[in-house]
């Protein structure tokens, strides 16, 4: 039975495992979502700064489009790179799926092991009881 309850103990810490690295990927691609927006906002605020310049505008449109590029090469970066997350987290989600299933296979086997050794020592108990039983009834018969 311990060593049942050692590989529970084990594919209980895997599923674990398999979950926590799940989180970290969508942590990840939480922050990744995070930066987009922030990049959104970003290029709302150069855009305020762009109609509102008081300078030439020339000037402010030849940065504004500098910063717009880069802001787009960035944005393409961070949505390629959730792409893969998305890919990451399927495969994680299917490995908690199959860890949990082992896991669950494990769970069943100990309880089986142990409803078997349940039974053993239930009959084991019932024959002890049973011989006490003819023991004391043949000792009546003697008696009699």
């Amino acid at each position: 039975m311990k060593a049942l309850n050692s590989l529970v103990r084990l594919y209980k810490w895997r599923v674990d495992e398999k979950r926590r690295r799940l989180a970290d990927i969508y942590a990840t691609r939480d922050e990744y979502e995070n930066k987009l927006k922030a990049i959104a906002a970003a290029v709302v605020r150069e855009q305020d700064i762009v109609n509102t310049a008081s300078g030439s505008p020339a000037d402010v449109g030849f940065s504004y489009g500098a910063f717009a590029q880069a802001a787009i090469q960035q944005r393409e970066n961070i949505q390629q790179s959730i792409a893969l997350l998305d890919v990451q987290i399927s495969e994680a989600l299917e490995e908690v799926a199959e860890a949990f299933k082992a896991l669950k296979r494990q769970e069943i086997a100990a309880a089986n092991q142990e409803m078997r050794k349940a039974k053993i020592r239930e009959r084991r108990e019932q024959n002890l009881s049973d011989d006490q039983a003819i023991e004391s009834h043949q000792r009546k018969i003697a008696r009699s």
